[in-house]
């Protein structure tokens, strides 16, 4: 996967194919999801700085800032600190909806309150 500049359009930094969907809050932070972990990547260098472990993730959001992470699968939604790289929320969505849950994550973004 590789990652452009969408203002300069210019290359930023190329993603390992085993991601398949990213946040990029900023022009030096980014999430890539994988299948068993959330990898927080610093384009500036290119390099994984860290990862959040987490299955099944659907849609990820990073918080203006790059102070906090969420993600989301079709049975929680996760919000990550990202300072302390720990779990600072859990919504369980099981049993809150009849199977058409995905639906709604389309258009996902984070909105602190």
């Amino acid at each position: 996967t590789t990652v452009w500049d969408t203002v300069s359009g210019e290359f930023v930094c190329r993603l390992p194919a085993t991601y398949r969907l990213a946040a990029f809050p900023s022009q030096s932070l980014l999430a890539a999801v994988g299948s068993t972990s959330i990898a927080v990547w610093d384009t500036a260098a290119c390099r994984v700085l860290y990862r959040l472990d987490a299955h099944d993730v659907e849609h990820v959001a990073i918080a203006p800032g790059g102070r906090e992470l969420v993600a989301c699968s079709l049975e929680q939604v996760i919000v990550w600190d990202l300072a302390s790289r720990s779990r600072s929320h859990t919504f369980n969505m099981s049993g809150w909806h009849d199977g058409g849950l995905d639906a709604g994550w389309h258009g996902f973004q984070y909105s602190p309150i």
